[in-house]
C-alpha cells in the first residue's frame, strides 16, 4: 500500500464497519495476511459445519 493511500485510509471519518469494505483496508489486511497471523476464517468454519465431506 502506498503511503498516500495509507494516510487517506487512516484519516477518514467513516466508522470501522464501513471502512472494512474499502480497498485500502482490504489491500492492507488481505485474507492471506490474516491467515498468516493465525486468524480463523469464518467461511471455512461454516463450510466445515454445513458440508463436512467437501470441506476445503
Amino acid at each position: 500500500m502506498s503511503r498516500r493511500n495509507a494516510i487517506i485510509t487512516g484519516v477518514t471519518k467513516l466508522g470501522d464497519w464501513k471502512m472494512s469494505k474499502t480497498p485500502g483496508v482490504n489491500q492492507a489486511l488481505s485474507n492471506r495476511y490474516l491467515k498468516e497471523q493465525g486468524l480463523l476464517s469464518l467461511v471455512d468454519l461454516w463450510s466445515r459445519v454445513h458440508y463436512p465431506d467437501t470441506s476445503r
